[in-house]
């Protein structure tokens, strides 16, 4: 099938108009796209008072880490006292912190796992994220890192072991509930606790002493299996 253009035009000296028809076999039009794109955010709790909940929210394609902050604050009702700090886990490690509110979107790729955490407005202090661990059946007495980091903010000064295990405790309690109120239901599909989230939550309560901080340059605690902490 062949359609025609049709165009006319009109002199404007004597007014004479001229029209024409110029076959054509394709026609070219624009892609229909959307403004804006669905994102799922995982919200975990800085200070351990509740489980990490998702949460999807629209926002501009060519919005800012602003706008995606103000989506999920309202998702997530978000306290005015509060703010939330985006990062992006890869291998289970948190790669790095979307601190800068004009950061475009456009930088964060679909693929990629974006999570926030939810503190309170000031809370500038040491930051200690805690990374889970479980036995790496392939690699012998080994140990692999799973999961999601959990993130929190040291108020004492200076950070011993004893508060260190105290943060790592606390963050760790939501997941010691939630496991032991699933019990009951060992053939139902949770949709949120994972079974390897649910055997670390199995250990944790026989967490063993933090042992002090070493010498090296970047001051790490490390804690027992299954729990690696780090400031």
């Amino acid at each position: 099938m062949q359609g025609q253009y049709k165009s006319t035009l009109v002199c404007p000296e004597c007014g004479k108009i001229s029209i024409t028809f110029d076959p054509f076999m394709y026609l070219s039009l624009p892609l229909p796209s959307t403004v804006t794109r669905a994102m799922t955010i995982t919200v975990f709790y800085c200070d351990g008072s509740g489980l990490p909940m998702p949460y999807t929210v629209n926002v501009l394609k060519h919005g800012c880490c602003r706008d995606l902050c103000q989506a999920l604050g309202t998702a997530c009702c978000l306290k005015s006292d509060e703010m939330l700090l985006l990062a992006e886990v890869y291998e289970n490690k948190i790669y790095r912190y979307l601190e800068n509110p004009l950061e475009s979107l456009t930088s964060i790729k679909d693929e990629e796992h974006i999570v926030a955490y939810r503190l309170k407005n000031g809370a500038r202090k040491t930051k200690l994220e805690i990374l889970h661990q479980c036995p790496d059946n392939v690699k012998g007495g080994d140990r692999k890192i799973f999961g999601t980091p959990l993130v929190t903010y040291l108020v004492e000064d200076p950070q011993y072991g004893a508060n260190i295990e105290a943060y790592v405790h606390r963050m760790l309690a939501p997941l010691g509930k939630a496991h032991s109120s699933t019990r009951s239901h060992e053939g139902k599909e949770n949709g949120f606790i994972s079974a390897k989230t649910k055997s670390s939550t199995r250990r944790w309560e026989n967490l063993p002493k933090v042992v002090e901080p070493t010498s090296h340059a970047k001051k790490r605690w490390k804690v027992a299996p299954p729990i690696l902490a780090r400031v």
